[in-house]
């Protein structure tokens, strides 16, 4: 039979536990809103965005993703792909083109 101190010490964990996940995923996602690139740093940004991405629970193929990848490029790098005469669909694509 549980005693006071195990009932209480579970509630405790389960809380955290509960809490926290909600927590990380949230400011995952607020991070990842404000993601942009640096310079030239596309591995650094790519890095990041993956980290975040899985962090935020988001699905890699979702066409927010994309969107979200798209959004944190340097200008120059996102009028550079979007020049071209085939666009990449995906989040892979993109990552490959830049």
């Amino acid at each position: 039979m549980d005693n006071d101190e195990c009932l209480w010490n579970e509630f405790v964990d389960s809380f955290g536990h509960t809490f926290a996940d909600t927590v990380a995923t949230e400011q995952a996602y607020a991070d990842l809103t404000k993601l942009e690139m640096k310079g030239d740093e596309i591995d650094k940004y790519i890095a990041t965005f993956e980290h975040l991405l899985s962090r935020a629970g988001w699905d890699r193929s979702a066409h927010g993703s994309l969107e979200m990848f798209k959004q944190g490029l340097r200008k120059g790098f996102h009028m550079t792909i979007l020049q071209r005469d085939l666009l990449p669909t995906t989040i892979n694509k993109w990552q490959a083109v830049v």
